[in-house]
This record gives C-alpha cells, sequence and structure tokens, in this order.
C-alpha cells in the first residue's frame, strides 16, 4: 500500500509541474511565428536546456531512497546525576 501511494504522490508531482510548465509557455506556442534575424542564435536550444536540467534535478530531488537499512534513530544513555540532584533526592 505504501508504495502505491508513493508511486500515486510522485505522479501527482510530476503531473503538476508538467501542467505549470506547460501553461507558462503556453502564451509563447501561440504566438505567431517569427523569422530569426541573420546573426542571432537561437535561444530554444537554450531554454530546452535549461528545462532538462531542472527536470533531472526534481527527478533526483524527488525521488525518494528505496534503502533497505533505514537510518536508525541515535539511542542516548542516561548520564550520572549531579551531586546536588543526588542530595535533595536524599532529603
Amino acid at each position: 500500500m505504501n508504495r502505491i501511494r508513493s508511486i500515486w504522490r510522485t505522479a501527482r508531482v510530476l503531473g503538476l509541474a508538467m501542467l505549470i510548465t506547460i501553461s507558462c509557455h503556453a502564451m509563447a506556442w501561440a504566438q505567431a511565428e517569427a523569422k530569426p534575424k541573420e546573426g542571432k542564435a537561437s535561444w530554444v536550444m537554450s531554454y530546452g536546456l535549461v528545462l532538462l536540467c531542472v527536470g533531472v534535478g526534481l527527478l533526483f530531488v524527488l525521488k525518494s531512497a528505496n534503502r533497505r537499512d533505514r537510518a536508525e534513530p541515535e539511542k542516548y544513555e542516561q548520564k550520572a546525576e549531579l551531586p546536588e540532584l543526588e542530595k535533595s533526592k536524599e532529603k
């Protein structure tokens, strides 16, 4: 059951990220295609590379670790009581 929840949570996050990305670029897609001016580089490749890097970064950050040995909480030993406390308990 936890595996299904994990997959569903990941799918929701990725779907939301895709929806936001598509909605941000909808205006750019709706505009008429302009002819690139000579001597200027196209910015499409730059934006594609940035989106790819952001996507890979999200993949690594959001992907849960599937380790078998989970980190155990640190166990603290009780320290010896202070002499003042011992005296107050004896009274």
